[in-house]
């Protein structure tokens, strides 16, 4: 996963390696030669499961040559040395940090040397060997997920080439894992893989696809040495999280709930991976970013189950408090709950309760008369209730004063729907959670909420067709 970062991040370097020499032993610390890169700062960057950050600075000097000097060594992980130039050098760092990298800004991966680090050797033979097979596999992978790819014989013919070169790679691995089973190298190259696809049948003997998914599913965190803190400060967790959450787990909160309770049970007995797991899922999922219809849904799990004052120690309790008041703040309107109870003035100074509305479904829509996404839904809301004679709109501005929405309203012809207006912005307060405008929330019959965090198009993929 790195590995194919890595190659995007690094295009058409193609030339070859200089003839600069260099000895591990002529100073301590970490040396780095890019010959033909560009002078100056060099920023040494780590990462802690998501979240990249500096971990130091030093300066190149016309050979492109650089020294990393710490006072106190680095925390063990996986490391980038960026250039002025873009040049980008990966390292893999344990406890020996004295060692010496030299290579060339035309092919940083392809004309990579190592002296004095057995897990950077390896390192570079793993990106050197991807270099190889990672295009001629892509390539293979992108042809069998074309759409007019349906002749039988070619698939048949392209899927063996796809498996024979992903045969071929994981045999590079385990060779090296073989041979070197205790470096820092092995941990993180085994985390960093995925499992294997099992070659399971049906009864008929046909490819049984749900079961190869479930397996894999169940295998594709057994890599992982949760015991070895080391794996936090590399690209590890940051990749598999976002291919078991967003590519093997059903995108339905529910759904996303039962995966992330399943894996931090798993790491229990491992608090440094717990920690690091719960915060790095809130943010993966957390709301306004995340695709998901009901991503308060999660978030509002993690701050009742993970972000207690008992189960998270590590944080003072002033942000406990906050976080648990912003899921109160949520609760209320999450998928399935019932939709709260407002009621509101209307156009004629009289409350409106969301509750007294008739039509069998129900849009409430928060809005903002000046927002532009607002300006430019309101329309498209509109038309889209005109031709729903079995939804009504509930829409309630604000921030705004009564006379600019009694001027949006007529400006617009909204006079079809409730329309209501809270001055003081108290009518959504832990009631319908808003994090920007436009906002709708879709009411069944029932009045329980069964769509939030829409747009107008996606209205019908709620509703049942007329």
């Amino acid at each position: 996963m790195l590995r194919n970062l890595l190659l995007l991040t690094l295009p058409l370097l193609i030339t070859a390696c200089s003839g600069t020499e260099f000895s591990a032993d002529d100073q301590s610390g970490i040396t780095i030669t890019v010959a033909g890169a560009a002078p100056g700062k060099v920023v040494l960057v780590s990462q802690y499961v998501e979240q990249q950050y500096q971990a130091d600075t030093a300066t190149a000097d016309a050979s492109g040559t650089v020294r990393f000097q710490p006072e106190e060594p680095y925390e063990p992980g996986y490391y980038f040395a960026f250039y002025n130039d873009q040049s980008i050098v990966p390292l893999l760092l344990d406890e020996d940090q004295s060692f010496a990298v030299v290579t060339t800004a035309e092919d940083v991966i392809g004309d990579a040397r190592v002296e004095g680090s057995l897990d950077n050797q390896l390192l570079y033979e793993g990106l050197k060997m991807e270099e190889v097979l990672g295009p001629a596999l892509a390539t293979l992978v992108t042809h069998l997920q074309r759409t007019d790819a349906t002749d039988d014989e070619e698939a048949a013919e392209a899927g063996a080439q796809r498996d024979k070169l992903i045969a071929q790679r994981r045999d590079f691995y385990e060779k090296q894992f073989a041979e070197h089973p205790k470096t820092f190298y092995t941990a993180y190259m085994r985390a960093d893989l995925d499992p294997a696809i099992e070659d399971l049948r049906t009864a008929s003997g046909q490819p049984d696809k749900a079961a190869q998914v479930r397996t894999y599913r169940r295998q594709f965190w057994d890599g992982i040495d949760f015991s070895d803190v080391r794996l936090l400060h590399t690209p590890v967790l940051h990749d598999k999280v976002n291919t078991y959450f967003d590519e093997l787990t059903v995108q339905r909160s529910d759904s996303v709930i039962a995966a992330i309770d399943e894996l931090l049970g798993r790491v229990e007995a491992y608090p440094a991976y717990q920690r690091a797991l719960a915060q790095a899922l809130t943010l993966h999922f957390r709301p306004g970013q995340s695709e998901l219809m009901d991503p308060e849904a999660v978030f509002v799990h993690m701050v009742r189950t993970y972000y207690t004052r008992e189960r998270a120690d590590y944080m003072d309790s002033m942000q406990v408090y906050s976080l648990q008041n912003q899921a109160a703040m949520m609760e209320k309107s999450l998928l399935g709950e019932p939709g709260p109870r407002i009621s509101v003035p209307g156009l004629n100074g009289q409350p409106q309760a969301v509750y007294a509305e008739r039509d069998p479904y129900l849009i409430v829509y928060i809005y903002n008369p000046e927002c532009d996404h607002c300006i430019e839904e309101t329309p498209k809301l509109l038309e889209w209730s005109q031709e729903r004679p079995d939804a009504g709109v509930y829409a309630l501005a604000l921030g705004t004063t009564d006379e600019k929405w009694r001027a949006f309203v007529k400006e617009f012809g909204l006079q079809s729907w409730t329309n209501v207006h809270d001055p003081s912005d108290q009518a959504i307060y832990r009631t319908y959670y808003v994090d920007s405008t436009p906002e709708m929330y879709v009411l069944g019959p029932d009045r329980t909420i069964i769509g939030k965090n829409l747009t107008t198009e996606e209205l019908n993929d709620i509703l049942p067709p007329r």
